[in-house]
């Protein structure tokens, strides 16, 4: 029996809450077995102690069986944007005005309705496919190459997709929770569905390859810079929230 539609996207979401819950467990188990190191090496700045939240494992339960290996990568995970992806955001920030930003979030957000589009059309919501297919060629056409989102301001709103939320749709189970190298909290199905979403984004196409894995690097860097800038505006709304009651 096929889940309602609605059924993906609220799995989704509750499944997201309890991975950033461990998300949370698991950062400030590191950050005590680092402030334990430090303690021990007397008050290193904390690097030679930075992985050193790896060995902070409890028994794997029944929806984290892959706890010891899932707190092992979120630690290097951790150690790797704090010295290198944080900085080169930071560099990002500095060097590139704030609209040439938007338009690169606007280009890859474009792209990605690529993938969306098709996956909403595998899960049979023709509706959101087909608007989909309609941003594509807008924001291609009149927002020169995807760097301009017009087809939001004509009110085509903007969805969310992949293969592993088409999985889902068609009754195939999350899995346990899993971290992955780079790329973060995962669950078993959606790191299957890695695979057929790297074939459907455009990007795994562009020639040569260098130019390819560029475009993922630059990517990468504006998709950690987009989310610190995220997570700095759900803290401003929190502090309002605060100050009002």
């Amino acid at each position: 029996m096929i889940p309602p539609p609605s059924a993906p996207r609220a799995q989704a979401r509750h499944r997201a809450r309890l991975n950033e819950e461990k998300n949370i467990r698991y950062a400030l188990d590191g950050d005590q077995a680092r402030d334990e190191e430090r303690n021990r090496r007397g008050g290193d700045d904390g690097r030679t102690g930075a992985l050193v939240g790896c060995a902070t494992v409890t028994t794997p339960t029944k929806d984290d069986p892959f706890e010891s290996y899932n707190r092992t990568i979120f630690t290097i995970n951790d150690t790797v944007d704090q010295y290198a992806l944080k900085p080169v955001a930071k560099g990002y920030v500095w060097a590139v005005p704030e609209p040439v930003r938007n338009s690169v979030t606007n280009f890859f957000s474009n792209i990605g309705d690529v993938y969306i589009a098709v996956n909403n059309l595998l899960q049979l919501k023709i509706a959101d496919g087909v608007s989909d297919i309609m941003r594509v060629a807008i924001n291609t056409v009149f927002g020169v190459g995807g760097l301009f989102d017009v087809a939001s301001a004509a009110k085509l709103p903007k969805h969310v997709g992949d293969f592993g939320m088409t999985m889902g749709h068609y009754g195939v189970p999350s899995g346990p929770y899993l971290v992955l190298p780079l790329l973060g909290q995962s669950t078993v199905r959606d790191t299957v569905g890695l695979v057929p979403d790297y074939f459907g984004n455009p990007l795994s196409y562009v020639h040569p390859d260098s130019v390819s894995w560029a475009l993922y690097g630059v990517n990468l860097v504006n998709t950690r810079e987009s989310a610190r800038r995220h997570r700095h505006a759900r803290r401003r709304r929190a502090r309002q929230v605060f100050v009002r009651a």
